[in-house]
């Protein structure tokens, strides 16, 4: 592939996640702690440092994860986003598979999924 072939593959690359960004804005659930990530995604840097305080928080996280693949690929990037963050970032998996058993139960509150990030938060 010529480098022009690669540069212009890049600039489809970053128009598709623009799109899945533009879309997640218009119409996925936004939240002070997904638009975080967001911001830190773009440009790595915030001066807001909102992190999920519960379940349905962490829910929009994922939602935004979801939408825009590529802000998955490394979550250590996160990390850099505040001390509480960087523990968030640390259990994460752990975090999603409790959020994932909660939320398969139809107007369920998430309870160990709240008190799980709470527990993090809190520095435990």
């Amino acid at each position: 592939m010529s480098a022009l072939q690669e540069r212009v593959h890049q600039l489809e690359v970053e128009q598709a996640v623009l799109a899945n960004i533009i879309t997640w804005l218009l119409r996925g659930k936004v939240g002070a702690s997904s638009k975080t990530m967001l911001a830190w995604y773009l440009d790595r840097g915030s001066e807001d440092a909102y992190y999920p305080l519960d379940g349905s928080d962490f829910g929009r996280c994922l939602g935004f994860l979801a939408a825009v693949p590529a802000a998955a690929e490394d979550m250590s990037i996160y990390a850099g986003i505040s001390p509480v963050w960087a523990r968030l970032v640390g259990r994460w998996e752990e975090i999603k598979r409790l959020y994932v058993e909660e939320a398969a139960i139809e107007n369920y509150a998430m309870p160990k999924t709240s008190n799980l990030i709470r527990m993090i938060v809190n520095g435990g």
